[in-house]
């Protein structure tokens, strides 16, 4: 027999069918056909015996010429390996949800097959564990999905329709080995949360609703439950005064049967304070073994409704305007929506370009003009210019602090408008047109 070879090529075959077979690559050859291996590839030759042991092998080369003649090979030259599994459809592994199998790779480019049966709609995990885990030995598995025609492997699918399909389990590399796999499905129904209304102004309303959608997906035929929870995110992360009742919210949603969809509603505290637009995040988790989280965060931008321009506030000593602390109203007066308290001895002009407007002023000579709607105007201890404007305006007069004659004006007085003066403690010389008589209304 000429065994010497240019090329490097070889061709096995079993002559008798005797029940095993050859295999190169994970192919099965049939008995009586030839596998023809490259020196190189020699070996990924695997010979599967029947059970019986050992059998006769015919083995030629090709010299880049020709083929040389057969040469059997003693029966026990090739030992017969009995393989635990095919690598076919015609494998005899069988594995199911929540039930393992153990198996070996017993020759270089072994592949062991196991058909499952499972429903579309369903989620599995598979887990391939050898060496690492100590549950076999073998120490770079693989695990592959097929349809009919690391360390440890893992693979989840999702079945898009229902009926068998068929896990190999086989090495990385040439190495053998023993192994375990094991199959579980994974909970069956998938939530996720997404904002539905949540990028907005705080709201001038006590506990304004920043609303998100909880869906639910895949089996809707029982019970779920899942709980949320709020917490600061962000550059300006929200606090806990930024929420109704001053603490993050937090709570329990629970899907009925058929139900896909629910919403969750976090109330956002108003206040009156010109801020930051601040953010926060509502995270999902589930309290239902059968639920799983897909997507478990959302987040919400709480923007500030708070920046009030239409007043301007002029230092009438330096001409410059006052940064004053302009608020949204939150007394006992009806149909006041804003207000400025700027206690100081300076003389000040305040000149509104918008309604409704509660303005006190402290014990400096100032000028407050009113725009429009319901005004409250009140320009402290000194004499004061004030200015109605279309509406319903209440003027405050105040020389209770006063030592000596004083003058206030009051212009633009119309039908519904009203005037409290409030008269010195003691009696101070009278001038014209000073106002100590006593008063006549008082603020609500």
């Amino acid at each position: 027999m000429r065994m010497a070879t240019r090329s490097g090529q070889y061709a096995f075959r079993d002559p008798t069918d005797g029940g095993g077979f050859l295999r190169t690559g994970g192919i099965a050859q049939a008995a009586g056909s030839w596998a023809t291996v490259a020196a190189t590839e020699l070996g990924t030759l695997a010979y599967i015996g029947g059970g019986e042991g050992s059998e006769a092998i015919e083995l030629r080369a090709f010299d880049g010429t020709g083929w040389s003649d057969i040469s059997p090979l003693a029966a026990t030259t090739i030992a017969a390996i009995a393989d635990d599994y095919d690598g076919a459809a015609t494998s005899s592994g069988i594995i199911a949800a929540g039930v393992s199998s153990t198996g070996s790779i017993e020759t270089p480019g072994d592949a062991d097959w196991f058909a499952m049966s499972w429903t579309a709609g369903l989620r599995y995990q598979f887990d391939l564990e050898g060496a690492a885990t100590a549950e076999g030995t073998l120490a770079d598995s693989v695990l592959e999905l097929r349809d009919a025609s690391g360390s440890n492997a893992r693979l989840t699918y999702l079945a898009t329709s229902s009926g068998t399909m068929f896990l190999a389990a086989r090495s990385a590399d040439a190495t053998t080995g023993s192994y375990k796999l094991g199959a579980v499905r994974l909970p069956s129904a998938r939530l996720s949360i997404a904002a539905l209304d949540a990028n907005k102004p705080e709201g001038r309303i006590r506990g304004t609703p920043f609303t998100f959608t909880v869906t639910r997906q895949g089996d809707l035929g029982g019970a779920v439950a899942a709980s949320y929870i709020v917490s600061g995110s962000g550059a300006h992360p929200a606090a806990t005064a930024d929420f109704a009742g001053g603490t993050f919210p937090s709570g329990r949603i629970d899907f009925l049967a058929d139900q896909s969809s629910l919403t969750i509603s976090v109330n956002v505290a108003d206040d009156a304070i010109v801020e930051d637009t601040d953010s926060f995040t509502v995270t999902l988790a589930s309290l239902s073994a059968d639920a799983m989280v897909e997507t478990a965060t959302a987040g919400g931008l709480i923007k500030d409704d708070d920046a009030i321009t239409d007043l301007v506030v002029i230092n009438t000593a330096t001409n410059q305007r006052v940064a004053a602390d302009r608020r949204f109203y939150d007394g006992p007066v009806a149909g006041l929506e804003k207000e400025l308290i700027l206690i100081t001895p300076d003389n000040v002009n305040a000149t509104m370009s918008g309604n409704n407007w509660f303005i006190h002023t402290g014990s400096g000579s100032d000028a407050l003009a009113g725009h429009g709607g319901r005004n409250m105007l009140d320009g402290g201890t000194g004499a004061n210019f004030l200015t109605g404007a279309p509406g319903e305006d209440t003027f405050l007069l105040d020389a209770r602090e006063a030592v000596e004659a004083i003058w206030s004006t009051v212009v633009g007085f119309g039908s519904g408008d009203s005037v409290t003066v409030w008269g010195p403690r003691s009696k101070v010389p009278r001038s014209p047109g000073s106002m100590t008589s006593a008063p006549r209304a008082t603020r609500g």
